[in-house]
């Protein structure tokens, strides 16, 4: 969340512009309500308090893709939205 020149809210914001689709998950030390629901505002598929976990980071991230993007082609895995 906490970057030198932008915070993590004005990236989301910007991918937002470029793409309304890309799914953007937050990290951050500061996981207050106030910025949660900021980031939920700028919809922010999740935010991840620190520490993080290797395995919370990829379950989230797998779902964001497949509620973002769908499920693989080709009879494998699908997810209704």
């Amino acid at each position: 969340m906490h970057m030198p020149r932008l915070s993590g809210l004005e990236i989301v914001q910007m991918a937002r512009q470029i793409n309304q689709v890309l799914p953007c998950i937050l990290v951050t030390a500061d996981a207050s309500e106030g910025l949660m629901r900021q980031a939920f505002k700028a919809r922010a598929y999740s935010v991840i308090p620190k520490p993080v976990s290797k395995n919370v980071v990829l379950y989230t991230v797998v779902r964001a893709l497949l509620r973002a993007y769908g499920g693989l082609q080709g009879g494998k895995q699908t997810e209704s939205r």
